[in-house]
């Protein structure tokens, strides 16, 4: 009887090592998939957090470059304006000197036509100037036909 008592306590305590194995491994395997799906998870919003923060720097590089072109930009209109502005001040002065010119020529045209001298416009003494030459040049003419005649 102590043989059967000793045979079914030997029995009864194999039994209890293996199914105490088997729940421990049982709770070691739920306890590893626990941990798996824990590690998978937290692994999951740590990408995540690195996707949001490589997507925030994406977009902070994006607004620099936007800015910085939007900058450059402004920079090359004020600097086209400024060159626009220079031109058409150059260009105005340069069309109210000639402006100026063009009447001070007209200016002086006008008073050389309205010049008098002894009461006579430059006209008028031109024609007499004109004349006297010719009288002149006739007397001479004259003259010198008549020597020339004389020592015939």
């Amino acid at each position: 009887m102590y043989k059967k008592i000793a045979i079914i306590s030997i029995l009864f305590i194999l039994l209890g090592f293996c199914t105490g194995t088997v729940f421990a491994a049982a709770n070691v395997a739920r306890d590893t998939g626990n941990a798996a799906e824990n590690i998978a998870r937290d692994t999951g919003n740590a990408v995540g957090n690195v996707a949001g923060v490589v997507g925030n720097a994406m977009d902070t590089v994006g607004n620099a470059v936007e800015n910085t072109w939007d900058a450059t930009k402004n920079v090359a209109q004020g600097a086209g304006n400024v060159v626009e502005n220079v031109t058409e001040t150059t260009v105005n002065g340069v069309r109210n000197t000639l402006n100026t010119a063009g009447n001070t020529v007209d200016s002086t045209v006008d008073n050389a036509s309205n010049y008098t001298f002894l009461g006579m416009s430059l006209d008028v003494w031109m024609w007499i100037i004109l004349i006297a030459i010719i009288i002149i040049a006739i007397v001479l003419i004259c003259k010198y036909m008549k020597e020339h005649n004389d020592k015939d």
